[in-house]
């Protein structure tokens, strides 16, 4: 299992750097123009478009705003308000492999902004089972939560942390009837 350590070590570093102006600022500009001027852009997926926002020489952050594909997968701005109320639980989890993360939305569009990750394995890591050990128990903690990803897990490495970079098919968990 991973050191919860570590991820709390990455939460401080987080929100000692994270702006709520500054992320609603970056969300409605790509909403009005549909880029972020003077960013770095990381690619993007069927739900979202992601760029870092560098903070210092040493730190740097995402942010991923939503394209029309997850707002159609979502239906429209009600599920993308449920998808939001669904990260906020997500956030209440205290595991190793969920990030700090904060949540803006505008109309029908949400962005997130989390720490930068890579998606190289750092030798300290690369321990036989260590990852799956702890994709296991997020498994379960999500399962706990009424919540489940149906995705693979996408996952990002901060100085040795590594983290869940994508929620964007998180959903309730579905019980048998």
């Amino acid at each position: 299992m991973l050191n919860p350590i570590n991820i709390r070590q990455l939460n401080e570093q987080f929100y000692r750097y994270y702006d709520p102006a500054l992320h609603r600022t970056l969300h409605q500009m790509y909403t009005s123009e549909g880029h972020l001027r003077n960013h770095q852009y990381l690619g993007g997926g069927r739900h979202f478009k992601v760029w870092r926002i560098s903070r210092t020489q040493e730190y740097a952050q995402v942010i991923s705003v939503s394209n029309s594909g997850f707002i159609q997968d979502r239906g429209g701005e009600a599920g993308i308000i449920k998808w939001s109320a669904l990260m906020h639980k997500l956030k209440l989890l205290d595991h190793p492999l969920v990030p700090p993360f904060e949540i803006s939305l505008l109309s029908e569009e949400a962005s997130i902004m989390m720490p930068f990750g890579c998606d190289r394995i750092p030798n300290a890591l690369k321990t036989p089972g260590l990852i799956d050990s702890s994709i296991e128990s997020l498994k379960v903690e999500l399962t706990k939560a009424l919540l489940t990803i149906d995705d693979v897990l996408q996952i990002r490495y901060a100085n040795s942390t590594p983290f869940i970079c994508d929620f964007s098919d998180l959903y309730p968990l579905k019980l048998p009837d």
